[in-house]
Formats: structure tokens, sequence, C-alpha cells
């Protein structure tokens, strides 16, 4: 087993990007969100139908949010196109008005493989404005995950 270990090579820019098209393929809402493509967001966002597209996880268990989130531009409008959008699909999918709220607070709070959310990924990239909008749309305000940033609480107190 250790002699395996010690014999594999590191990939080749070509598998790399093999490998990152078959991810972008695959998980093209996450690529638009990642790379903050607003526009190209919105269009893709007018063919999904149902949630469980749009909920789709990566191999990081990380939803679109998360990605949105953790994008280096600090745009909100990203995120709040991907959260009506959510709104809307529940709207149209769950019959019981009951379990809306439900629903949408476990999309906005999902968490990923490392267990952090899109509200955590968003404090440790300084998205100050991604943060109040996750938070204005019930995100959960989990102390232990955002203490690490303590940049947070006083930016969102203003």
């Amino acid at each position: 087993m250790e002699l395996e270990l010690l014999n594999q090579t590191e990939p080749t820019e070509e598998e790399e990007d093999k490998e990152f098209k078959a991810y972008e393929s695959e998980h093209f809402l996450h690529s638009l969100a990642a790379s903050g493509n607003i526009e190209g967001l919105e269009a893709a966002l007018e063919d999904v139908e149902d949630l469980r597209t749009l909920t789709a996880v990566d191999k990081e268990n990380r939803t679109i949010l998360h990605c949105a989130a953790n994008f280096h531009g600090n745009s909100k409008e990203i995120v709040r196109i991907i959260l009506d959008k959510y709104k809307q699909l529940v709207v149209e999918e769950v019959k019981d008005e009951s379990q809306w709220s439900v629903c949408f607070s476990s999309f906005v709070n999902a968490k990923d493989s490392c267990s952090l959310t899109a509200l955590y990924l968003a404090a440790k990239r300084e998205n100050l404005k991604i943060c109040k909008e996750l938070l204005l749309n019930n995100a959960d305000w989990d102390i232990k995950q955002v203490l690490l940033y303590d940049f947070v609480a006083p930016a969102l107190i203003v």
C-alpha cells in the first residue's frame, strides 16, 4: 500500500484540464455561480424546472449557493438570483405551504462535506454583501463558525 502511494504521480496539466471540463459540464450551474457569471446563470436558471436540479451538489457536497458565496467578487446579486429561483420552485413543487420555510431553510443552511455553510464561505472570503443577503434570507448565524472571522460581526451591525 505504501509503495503504491509513493509511485503515484501528480496529474499533468492536461489531466487536470480534462477533470475540470468534466466537472464543468456535469455541474454547469456550479461553474456559473463560482465564476460570478450573473447573465449566464440567469439564462441557465430559466431552463431549470425542478428543485432536484437546483439543489444538486458537487463532489464536495456544495450547492450552487455555496459556490456563489465562495465567489471572489462579493456580488449579492448572484445569491439573490439563486434564492429567488429556489423560492419560485418551492412554491411550484411543494404543495404544503407549511413546509416552504423548512425547505428554504434547509437550502440556505445546507452544509458541504466539511460541514461549512454558504454563510461561512462568504464570511471567509470577507463577502459582507453576500453575508448580509444570506442573513436576510434566514441563514443560521452559527457563531462557532463565524467567530473565526470576527470582522463579520461588526460589519453586519452597521
